[in-house]
Protein backbone atom coordinates (compact mmCIF):
# COMPACT_ATOMS: atom_id res chain seq x y z
CA UNK A 1 0.00 0.00 0.00
CA UNK A 2 1.59 3.22 -1.14
CA UNK A 3 0.18 6.56 -0.03
CA UNK A 4 1.48 9.78 -1.50
CA UNK A 5 1.91 12.52 1.05
CA UNK A 6 0.77 15.96 0.09
CA UNK A 7 1.27 18.81 2.50
CA UNK A 8 -0.77 21.39 0.62
CA UNK A 9 -4.24 19.99 1.01
CA UNK A 10 -5.82 16.86 2.37
CA UNK A 11 -8.13 16.65 -0.63
CA UNK A 12 -5.20 16.37 -3.03
CA UNK A 13 -3.63 13.65 -0.88
CA UNK A 14 -6.88 11.67 -0.93
CA UNK A 15 -7.07 11.90 -4.73
CA UNK A 16 -3.52 10.58 -5.07
CA UNK A 17 -4.38 7.65 -2.81
CA UNK A 18 -7.55 6.86 -4.78
CA UNK A 19 -5.70 7.01 -8.09
CA UNK A 20 -3.00 4.61 -6.88
CA UNK A 21 -5.71 2.31 -5.51
CA UNK A 22 -7.49 2.25 -8.88
CA UNK A 23 -4.23 1.41 -10.64
CA UNK A 24 -3.70 -1.61 -8.40
CA UNK A 25 -7.28 -2.88 -8.70
CA UNK A 26 -7.96 -5.84 -10.97
CA UNK A 27 -10.44 -5.27 -13.75
CA UNK A 28 -13.75 -7.04 -13.31
CA UNK A 29 -14.13 -10.27 -15.25
CA UNK A 30 -17.30 -10.98 -17.14
CA UNK A 31 -18.29 -14.56 -16.40
CA UNK A 32 -20.73 -16.34 -18.63
CA UNK A 33 -23.86 -17.79 -17.12
CA UNK A 34 -22.67 -21.36 -17.71
CA UNK A 35 -19.34 -20.62 -15.98
CA UNK A 36 -21.21 -19.05 -13.06
CA UNK A 37 -23.50 -22.10 -12.79
CA UNK A 38 -20.46 -24.38 -12.90
CA UNK A 39 -18.74 -22.43 -10.09
CA UNK A 40 -21.89 -22.54 -7.99
CA UNK A 41 -22.11 -26.30 -8.55
CA UNK A 42 -18.47 -26.77 -7.52
CA UNK A 43 -19.07 -24.68 -4.39
CA UNK A 44 -22.17 -26.70 -3.46
CA UNK A 45 -20.33 -30.00 -4.00
CA UNK A 46 -17.47 -28.80 -1.78
CA UNK A 47 -19.94 -27.76 0.91
CA UNK A 48 -21.63 -31.17 0.79
CA UNK A 49 -18.27 -32.92 1.00
CA UNK A 50 -17.19 -30.88 4.03
CA UNK A 51 -20.54 -31.50 5.74
CA UNK A 52 -20.10 -35.25 5.20
CA UNK A 53 -16.53 -35.13 6.54
CA UNK A 54 -17.68 -33.29 9.68
CA UNK A 55 -20.62 -35.70 10.10
CA UNK A 56 -18.38 -38.76 9.76
CA UNK A 57 -15.88 -37.32 12.26
CA UNK A 58 -18.70 -36.72 14.74
CA UNK A 59 -19.93 -40.30 14.30
CA UNK A 60 -16.39 -41.63 14.88
CA UNK A 61 -15.98 -39.41 17.96
CA UNK A 62 -19.31 -40.51 19.44
CA UNK A 63 -18.55 -44.18 18.79
CA UNK A 64 -15.14 -43.82 20.48
CA UNK A 65 -16.75 -42.19 23.53
CA UNK A 66 -19.42 -44.91 23.67
CA UNK A 67 -16.78 -47.65 23.39
CA UNK A 68 -14.74 -46.02 26.17
CA UNK A 69 -17.79 -45.78 28.45
CA UNK A 70 -18.72 -49.42 27.77
CA UNK A 71 -15.15 -50.53 28.49
CA UNK A 72 -15.14 -48.58 31.76
CA UNK A 73 -18.49 -50.14 32.78
CA UNK A 74 -17.11 -53.62 32.03
CA UNK A 75 -13.89 -52.81 33.94
CA UNK A 76 -15.90 -51.58 36.95
CA UNK A 77 -17.87 -54.84 37.03
CA UNK A 78 -14.71 -56.92 36.59
CA UNK A 79 -12.24 -55.12 38.86
CA UNK A 80 -13.15 -51.97 40.82
CA UNK A 81 -9.48 -51.38 41.70
CA UNK A 82 -8.44 -51.33 38.05
CA UNK A 83 -11.43 -49.08 37.30
CA UNK A 84 -10.27 -46.55 39.92
CA UNK A 85 -6.77 -46.61 38.45
CA UNK A 86 -8.14 -46.21 34.91
CA UNK A 87 -10.20 -43.10 35.65
CA UNK A 88 -7.29 -41.26 37.29
CA UNK A 89 -5.78 -38.51 35.13
CA UNK A 90 -2.39 -39.25 33.60
CA UNK A 91 0.20 -37.63 35.91
CA UNK A 92 2.67 -37.20 33.04
CA UNK A 93 0.27 -34.96 31.15
CA UNK A 94 -1.87 -33.16 33.69
CA UNK A 95 -0.82 -31.29 36.81
CA UNK A 96 -3.61 -29.67 38.78
CA UNK A 97 -3.89 -28.29 42.28
CA UNK A 98 -5.68 -31.44 43.45
CA UNK A 99 -2.99 -33.76 42.02
CA UNK A 100 -0.08 -31.74 43.39
CA UNK A 101 -0.89 -32.88 46.94
CA UNK A 102 -0.21 -36.54 46.03
CA UNK A 103 3.44 -37.47 46.61
CA UNK A 104 3.36 -40.30 44.07
CA UNK A 105 2.85 -37.96 41.13
CA UNK A 106 6.11 -36.04 41.41
CA UNK A 107 6.92 -32.44 42.06
CA UNK A 108 6.56 -29.69 39.49
CA UNK A 109 9.76 -27.68 39.26
CA UNK A 110 10.91 -24.89 36.95
CA UNK A 111 12.75 -27.44 34.80
CA UNK A 112 9.75 -29.69 34.15
CA UNK A 113 6.82 -27.28 34.47
CA UNK A 114 6.49 -27.04 30.69
CA UNK A 115 5.74 -30.78 30.60
CA UNK A 116 2.50 -30.34 32.53
CA UNK A 117 -0.88 -28.98 31.60
CA UNK A 118 -2.53 -26.86 34.28
CA UNK A 119 -6.31 -26.64 34.13
CA UNK A 120 -8.33 -23.94 35.87
CA UNK A 121 -12.16 -23.94 35.86
CA UNK A 122 -14.97 -24.15 34.99
CA UNK A 123 -15.60 -26.29 38.01
CA UNK A 124 -17.89 -29.29 38.20
CA UNK A 125 -19.01 -28.38 41.73
CA UNK A 126 -21.21 -25.55 42.87
CA UNK A 127 -19.57 -22.39 44.21
CA UNK A 128 -18.96 -21.99 47.92
CA UNK A 129 -21.20 -19.73 49.96
CA UNK A 130 -19.85 -18.78 53.40
CA UNK A 131 -17.18 -21.49 53.11
CA UNK A 132 -19.57 -24.34 52.29
CA UNK A 133 -20.67 -25.81 48.98
CA UNK A 134 -24.17 -24.84 47.88
CA UNK A 135 -26.59 -27.77 47.69
CA UNK A 136 -29.28 -26.12 45.60
CA UNK A 137 -29.23 -23.44 42.96
CA UNK A 138 -31.92 -21.48 44.81
CA UNK A 139 -29.39 -20.44 47.47
CA UNK A 140 -26.94 -19.00 44.95
CA UNK A 141 -27.60 -15.61 43.40
CA UNK A 142 -25.41 -15.25 40.30
CA UNK A 143 -24.19 -11.80 39.34
CA UNK A 144 -26.62 -10.30 36.86
CA UNK A 145 -24.15 -8.00 35.18
CA UNK A 146 -25.90 -4.80 36.19
CA UNK A 147 -23.63 -1.94 37.10
CA UNK A 148 -23.97 -0.57 40.59
CA UNK A 149 -22.84 3.03 40.88
CA UNK A 150 -20.54 3.32 43.90
CA UNK A 151 -19.28 6.82 43.13
CA UNK A 152 -19.03 8.96 46.25
CA UNK A 153 -21.18 12.06 45.91
CA UNK A 154 -19.80 15.14 47.62
CA UNK A 155 -22.09 18.11 48.10
CA UNK A 156 -20.94 21.51 49.23
CA UNK A 157 -23.17 24.49 49.68
CA UNK A 158 -21.74 27.95 49.46
CA UNK A 159 -22.74 31.50 48.74
CA UNK A 160 -20.86 33.85 46.48
CA UNK A 161 -20.38 37.32 47.76
CA UNK A 162 -21.96 39.93 45.48
CA UNK A 163 -18.71 41.87 45.05
CA UNK A 164 -17.04 38.78 43.51
CA UNK A 165 -19.72 38.34 40.86
CA UNK A 166 -18.80 39.53 37.40
CA UNK A 167 -20.38 42.77 36.46
CA UNK A 168 -22.06 42.98 33.07
CA UNK A 169 -19.81 44.63 30.52
CA UNK A 170 -20.44 48.25 29.82
CA UNK A 171 -20.08 49.63 26.37
CA UNK A 172 -16.84 51.42 25.78
CA UNK A 173 -18.36 53.92 23.45
CA UNK A 174 -21.61 55.45 24.42
CA UNK A 175 -23.54 57.30 21.78
CA UNK A 176 -25.18 60.36 23.12
CA UNK A 177 -28.09 62.00 21.47
CA UNK A 178 -27.69 65.66 20.74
Amino acid sequence: LHIHLCYRSHHCCFLLFCNSFRLRQRPSIDISETELDERIGIWKNWTRYQRNVAHNEMIMYNSAITAQQNALKWLYKTSPDLYKAAIQPCPELIQSSELSNDDNLGVVTKENEMNYLTLIGPYMTAPKLHGEFIDSTEEYEPPDGEQIDTTIQLTYEFEIEPQLLAQPKKRKFMFTKK
